[in-house]
């Protein structure tokens, strides 16, 4: 909108430049083109490789995936701790007050959201107990 706004902005208020109006469209579509791909190619890219998009809103009341656990933890563990130090065998509640603690100490970098998909991963690929682990993860605040 902004753009659009310029184009129409430009000849009204800068007559001198209405020689150069196409030009000018031209760039300001080029560069809208441009910007909707920057942002839209992580997202395509992720989607074509079967990964969920991780986005920064509330993930309060998302589904529990394992797959966006895992990949919060690779992305916000992954900036303290070598990942593969992290994943032993615990039982869920052993996981949970890990993550609960590490939120405390990492806020507000890891929300509760994401604590809970990253508990939801852990209990389920590295619990050294079975059982229903959904049951066990707090619901988020």
């Amino acid at each position: 909108m902004f753009l659009l706004m310029l184009k129409l902005v430009i000849p009204r208020f800068f007559p001198g430049l209405l020689k150069h109006i196409v030009f000018i469209g031209f760039a300001v579509f080029l560069l809208a083109f441009t910007l909707v791909g920057i942002s839209a190619g992580y997202y395509l890219a992720l989607k074509i490789r079967k990964i969920p998009y991780i986005s920064h809103n509330d993930l309060s009341n998302t589904e529990l995936d394992s797959q966006r656990g895992k990949q919060f933890l690779i992305v916000k563990c992954a900036t303290c701790h070598i990942v593969k130090d992290i994943l032993s065998n615990n039982t869920p509640e052993e996981w949970e007050r890990i993550v609960n603690r590490m939120v405390k100490l990492a806020a507000p970098q890891i929300t509760p959201g994401e604590a809970r998909q990253i508990i939801y991963f852990l209990t389920t690929e590295y619990s050294s107990r079975t059982g229903d682990p959904i049951r066990r993860i707090p619901p988020a605040h």
